[in-house]
């Protein structure tokens, strides 16, 4: 596993702390739907816990092409 990659557990603990809602939309999704994201580039802040997001899959690939 790539220690750029969020672990399933980092997953669910963001999501379940974000009450379900996407960070960008503001708007409840289920998990199947979301995907974890860094706030800041994995280059510059790692993954660790308080660099971490859900966004919805749309989000997370428009905030991709950024």
């Amino acid at each position: 596993m790539s220690l750029r990659a969020l672990t399933e557990s980092q997953r669910q603990v963001i999501y379940e702390y974000q009450k379900d809602i996407c960070k960008m939309y503001h708007k409840h999704f289920e998990y199947e739907k979301m995907q974890g994201d860094h706030i800041m580039p994995w280059s510059k802040r790692k993954t660790v816990d308080d660099n971490l997001q859900m966004l919805c899959e749309d989000c997370n690939r428009k905030r991709l092409n950024m």
